[in-house]
């Protein structure tokens, strides 16, 4: 099973909340990890950045899988990030996925449960595209980009 809780301690409250993490994309590799300072090389601008994401690579047209339950809160495309599908979490927390095939599996309002199936990986983000075909994962922590690994660590580890 790909499934882990990720506990969630609100100091305010004492409350103890399990929230169930999947990973977003089954059989990958990642190509590129999280950075927030250390600056990597994008082939295809053709310039060092940082990068507040995780790129998996995997083959056109796999599945990519909501990381938690959630809402779907926006579905869009545009020329630089491809097809993109983000989704509200408890917590402030939004997991974003993008360099989606076009044809997405959900629409803005949907329910998902961790593991739902929101679409599958493309070819359609322009500001990678050397990467080839990829899921671009990001999650943010009250509209802050934060580092995915800080979810889905232990999920790695376990494979």
């Amino acid at each position: 099973m790909w499934t882990e809780h990720y506990t969630v301690t609100d100091q305010e409250d004492a409350v103890i909340k399990t929230i169930i993490f999947v990973v977003p994309i089954k059989n990958a590799t990642i190509a590129k990890d999280y950075s927030a300072s250390e600056l990597q090389y994008n082939s295809t601008l053709k310039q060092w950045e940082i990068h507040k994401a995780i790129d998996f690579i995997a083959g056109d047209n796999l599945n990519v899988y909501a990381v938690s339950d959630g809402t779907v809160s926006n579905v869009y495309t545009n020329y630089l990030e491809g097809t993109v599908v983000e989704v509200s979490h408890k917590d402030g927390l939004v997991s974003v996925y993008k360099s989606l095939n076009k044809e997405v599996q959900v629409s803005v309002g949907a329910k998902v449960s961790a593991g739902s199936v929101l679409g599958t990986v493309a070819e359609s983000m322009a500001q990678e595209l050397h990467t080839g075909a990829h899921l671009h994962f990001e999650m943010l922590k009250n509209g802050v980009k934060v580092n995915p690994n800080d979810f889905l660590d232990a999920l790695f580890e376990k494979r």
